[in-house]
């Protein structure tokens, strides 16, 4: 057990830490240059586009060829689990071990269905492989090979929604209440 002063500390640094690194590999997707010296391609000499070095390119170009467009996913989970660390009380003690196993399995779930959707329904652009990476690859068009495009998307939609549930905790139901409300609420105030 901390004194609470520096239970305070280490949840705020966690908060720090975190989100340094979702901002980093934010930075290193967005900046990502496919001729850039990297793990998939040799480049040219010289000078690295990326704004995070050679180390940006390479992890950049790894992710991009793993998971497609859905790499995107890792900064925003860091910066959820950045958030998720700052505002937990220590009083409340820490999380059951089911809550974290149902939230890992939440989190690779979206992941995994982001891919196969990805792999679907998007252009790769200037990605080598799918919009999906290799995972996209494997899991949209073999689901597709088997249940066909409409039957794939349907599943593999259920199956996000579930898993950033997980994740998250976000309530679809209450989301689709709040959306809802502020839409007929926004309708009236147009009609009065």
């Amino acid at each position: 057990k901390l004194e609470p002063a520096m239970a305070r500390g280490v949840r705020e640094a966690a908060f720090w830490l975190l989100a340094a690194l979702a901002l980093v590999l934010l930075l290193a997707l967005a900046s990502f240059d496919p001729s850039d010296p990297s793990f998939s391609y040799t480049g040219e000499p010289g000078r690295v586009g990326n704004l995070i070095g050679p180390l940006g390119a390479w992890v950049a170009d790894i992710l991009f060829m793993l998971f497609g467009l859905p790499a995107f996913l890792f900064p925003v989970a860091m910066a959820y689990g950045a958030w998720v660390a700052f505002k937990h009380e220590p009083a409340e003690g820490p999380p059951p071990r089911s809550t974290l196993a149902l939230r890992a399995v939440g989190l690779v779930l979206a992941i995994v269905t982001s891919c196969g959707l990805s792999t679907l329904h998007f252009d790769p652009g200037s990605l080598q492989s799918s919009a999906g990476g290799v995972l996209g690859s494997l899991v949209g068009e073999s689901l597709a090979g088997v249940a066909s495009f409409l039957g794939a998307t349907l599943l593999l939609l259920a199956a996000w929604f579930a898993g950033v549930q997980l994740f998250t905790g976000v309530s679809w139901l209450t989301v689709m209440d709040f959306v809802g409300h502020w839409t007929l609420r926004g309708i009236n105030w147009v009609r009065d």
